[in-house]
């Protein structure tokens, strides 16, 4: 009886939502500009629907929820070695490690049986943290010293999501309100339905570990570009602007310390900042309020540098090079040769664009599905800088943006592919909520040209249709997530939909 509750649930939850969106619903005739408290509370209850379902997938499977511990627990000993004036790990390994000439030679190593501590940096017979230290100052410390007891990086994650998704209404909500006011209460809430989903994605499938520090990113890039549009929305140069941009910079420049592919986003701070002087004119006290709005990134780089120079010898080594995995990671990094550069572009242009075939098991959608590709609507952010809608972001001085948006993400993913041997599907999550952004950006402004409730029931269609991508994609069986841990999992959920139980 549970099991058909369950499928009965499904189907009555796509039926309420088309029925929500249906051509003639009052939500394609509010718009953003004309929002009451009633409107607005409605979005904040979604925002924390969306919240708890993420925290909640967070928790299903053991391997990431904190109830097996393998080589998952770095940030929790990271801050137990901090509060005991170390910067490396209390951790040891096989003997023979030790005297390998090359320990970062994977098959060497698997072929010698060495046991190892995976995924740690190993430099001179120390074990370090490669992952990101800013999350462990931003949560593990200050939860140590309050409580007395250790963070699990599940619990950070869940913290870090949960802000990350309440900055990214904010800074949907402000875009809307600045630029597009005419966009419906119908497409808000479905777009950020769906972006938000997208977004959180890979933490919300892998919390513990990998994706705190990307999480923690994430929290920070997006409520840094949200002081930034605060800070150059400004009419006039005052204290705001200053209070606000050292926010920004702040936020952004912590980036570097979660997950440096990630920090590339800072870059759409440029035309930012080249717009302002623009409409300000330039003048020595404009360039000294940039340059002091700037010191944080100076601050924190010199503090970045230092860390890695007291463990690596070199302020510019986060401890990839040093890091025991799969492949000997010395050998990344750089290009060596034109068939190297191919290959490079070639994976870069597989990890944005790349279709396989369809599984024809459920859930259909297989692994290694490029980026564009796995949420169609984020074609909508490349689409929008031709032809009219292009033409309308350079109006409203958003043109730059975007393009240093999108620019950020190939530029991204380059790296990704150049300083890594596989390109794993979480990487995709650097990305993702970047052109989540710009999609919406590039949506809002299309439907500002011609504004009416059948274009916004266009796209909110074209939104749920995306979200049901979404939806298999978290059901996608990949690295020990929950339906990759409990084998039977995907056919479980297939029998409840469709009412075929055993």
């Amino acid at each position: 009886m549970k099991e058909i509750l369950e499928g009965v649930a499904f189907w009555a939850f796509l039926a309420v939502s088309l029925f929500l969106i249906r051509p003639k619903s009052a939500l394609h005739r509010i718009s953003v500009g004309s929002l009451t408290r009633k409107h607005h509370a409605l979005l904040i209850g979604i925002l924390l629907v969306l919240i708890v379902l993420s925290v909640f997938v967070m928790t299903l499977s053991p391997v990431w929820n904190g109830e097996i511990i393998l080589h998952n627990g770095q940030y929790e000993m990271m801050t137990e070695s901090i509060l005991q004036g170390r910067l490396d790990l209390d951790v040891t390994a096989d003997p023979r490690l030790y005297e390998m000439e090359n320990p970062y030679d994977a098959a060497l190593r698997d072929g010698m049986d060495i046991k190892y501590p995976l995924d740690h940096a190993f430099y001179q017979g120390r074990f370090y943290m490669y992952f990101g230290i800013v999350p462990v100052f931003l949560a593990f410390l200050p939860y140590r010293l309050l409580t007395g007891q250790p963070l699990l990086s599940v619990h950070a994650t869940q913290f870090f999501t949960a802000a990350f998704l309440i900055g990214l209404l904010a800074c949907f909500r402000s875009l809307a309100k600045k630029y597009f006011p005419q966009m419906t209460l119908g497409m808000l809430i479905a777009l950020l339905v769906l972006f938000s989903l997208l977004s959180v994605l890979f933490p919300a499938k892998f919390p513990t570990l990998y994706e705190t520090p990307v999480a923690c990113g994430m929290m920070l890039e997006i409520w840094s570009i949200f002081c930034f549009s605060r800070a150059f929305r400004e009419k006039k140069p005052n204290r705001a602007v200053l209070g606000w941009a050292l926010g920004g910079s702040l936020l952004g420049a912590l980036t570097f310390g979660c997950r440096p592919p990630l920090a590339l986003a800072n870059a759409v701070v440029l035309p930012m900042a080249f717009r302002f002087l623009k409409r300000e004119k330039i003048t020595r006290g404009r360039i000294g309020l940039l340059l002091a709005a700037a010191l944080p990134y100076a601050l924190v780089a010199a503090g970045l540098m230092a860390y890695n120079y007291a463990r690596f010898g070199s302020p510019f080594e986060f401890g990839q090079a040093y890091q025991l995995t799969t492949a000997d990671q010395s050998r990344y990094g750089h290009i060596q040769g034109f068939q190297d550069l191919v290959r490079i572009l070639v994976q870069t242009w597989n990890a944005l664009f790349a279709v396989p075939a369809l599984d024809p098991v459920f859930p259909f959608l297989p692994l290694g599905i490029g980026v564009f590709p796995c949420c169609p609507l984020l074609f909508f952010s490349l689409l929008a800088l031709r032809g009219s809608v292009g033409r309308s972001l350079k109006r409203e001085g958003l043109y730059g943006f975007l393009a240093f948006l999108i620019a950020s993400v190939f530029l991204t993913n380059f790296f990704q592919v150049l300083w890594s041997p596989v390109i794993l599907e979480r990487y995709k999550g650097d990305v993702l909520y970047l052109l989540s952004m710009g999609s919406f950006l590039g949506i809002g402004v299309w439907y500002a040209q011609r504004p009416s409730p059948r274009r916004s029931w266009k796209i909110c269609l074209a939104a749920f249709g995306c979200l049901l991508m979404v939806l298999l994609l978290f059901i996608v069986p990949e690295d020990f997530s929950y339906t990759d841990f409990y084998t039977g999992a995907p056919a479980r959920i297939w029998s409840r939909i469709t009412f075929h139980i055993p």
